[in-house]
């Protein structure tokens, strides 16, 4: 991690500040609109969990969605609870606070866990190279249109964001029991992460020192089911039912040419592939940081998905990717960099451009997606693989 001058620390603390007055002031925004108050994520989440605390009713009874859709859209809609039942851990303090008042708590909260996993991940690459690029980039990614609607819709796919960054630090210190304990973070939005948390598993079985891993991750999953259980025995069974209700989605590749999974099937093996060569790789290597960013990357083009809202991690992919191109492959740098800052300026020209006239009202999405949803996660996958195919340094 990179040092800094006292002249860096006065900029830092300005731009904490700045941090904490933005997210502050956009949560306040969001909490007094009604669409943005009742129709986020927290929303549901929240009164499913304020009716297990007063009614002892169960977090995924369809009565909850019936109640909600109804006083939100005016008549039933298809939505659940779902999440694993431990996700109370961060909902249950929420649900006791009056809802205008949580959602402004959760929506500053989600903020400061994005920005705190951008800022922390950059410091630990040693990239970019000076206090003033590294705000630029935060900058940048605060502004992403991923995170802006991770905000604006009250998710918690930020929480997963925190868990990785930290378990990477303290992989990176050796600290393989609090890392396997860190990791356990990225099981309250499992489906977004999956590929990342079985590399990290495959790879704590090749050295002995490592498999402290197993035993945090082992630990923080035994706590985690039984907060949960202690409020509503039974849980695993209910969540795993529910899945069966959750509405159908398409994942990037099915968007493209997916005949029976076969594309998705074999990018995933393919990756597994790449990621087991790596299975020898050192936590402070260019190929483990590309290990991350592939495993990122490809998750993001498979699973089934609604949006662009659960692609946040890919600013944290991008730091990885660039850092270890900068150290190992100087030659794939530049084009790796300049090619994902063109990504990130259409998509914010595509999407203000749609916003621009009523007839192309919806193409702002359309060509967010496009570039944020489709084209990033390719590019990441593209200069990872070099970086993941190279011998540990």
């Amino acid at each position: 991690m990179q040092q800094t001058t006292a002249d860096e620390q006065k900029k830092l603390l300005v731009l904490a500040l700045a941090c904490i007055l933005f997210s502050i002031s956009f949560a306040v925004i969001l909490n007094r609109n009604y669409s943005t108050l009742y129709r986020s994520d927290i929303f549901f989440r929240w009164y499913a969990t304020e009716k297990l605390f007063s009614e002892n009713r169960n977090l995924y009874d369809s009565q909850n969605e019936t109640e909600v859709t109804t006083f939100v859209y005016g008549s039933p809609r298809k939505t659940n609870f779902y999440y694993p039942a431990h996700l109370i851990i961060f909902t249950g303090p929420l649900a006791l606070l009056p809802y205008s008042t949580a959602h402004i708590v959760w929506t500053t909260t989600v903020q400061f866990f994005f920005i705190i996993s951008v800022w922390l991940s950059m410091r630990l690459a040693g990239w970019p190279d000076s206090i003033n690029k590294l705000t630029l980039f935060l900058v940048m990614a605060i502004f992403f249109i991923p995170s802006l609607q991770h905000t604006i819709w009250g998710q918690f796919n930020s929480i997963g964001l925190l868990s990785l960054v930290l378990c990477y630090q303290a992989l990176r210190n050796r600290q393989y029991t609090l890392a396997g304990v860190l990791a356990g973070g990225l099981t309250f939005k499992p489906h977004t992460t999956v590929l990342t948390l079985l590399f990290l598993l495959v790879w704590t079985i090749f050295k002995q020192e490592r498999w402290g891993f197993y035993l945090g991750f082992l630990l923080a999953g035994l706590a985690m089911w039984a907060s949960a259980e202690i409020f509503q025995p039974g849980w695993v069974c209910d969540f795993l039912a529910i899945l069966g209700d959750y509405n159908p989605a398409q994942s990037v590749i099915d968007c493209v040419w997916n005949p029976h999974q076969a594309l998705a099937g074999a990018l995933v093996l393919a990756s597994g592939v790449i990621l087991a060569h790596n299975r020898r790789a050192d936590a402070k290597s260019s190929a483990f940081a590309g290990c991350i960013a592939l495993s990122l990357a490809v998750w993001s083009l498979v699973v089934p998905v609604i949006g662009m809202l659960h692609i946040i991690a890919l600013p944290i992919a991008a730091v990885m990717v660039l850092s270890g191109l900068k150290r190992a492959y100087l030659t794939l740098y530049t084009p790796a960099l300049y090619s994902m800052l063109l990504v990130y300026l259409l998509g914010i020209v595509g999407f203000f451009v749609g916003l621009s006239s009523p007839e192309l009202y919806g193409m702002h999405i359309a060509w967010s997606e496009l570039a944020y949803k489709i084209t990033a996660p390719i590019l990441i996958t593209l200069f990872s693989v070099p970086l993941c195919l190279k011998p540990s340094d």
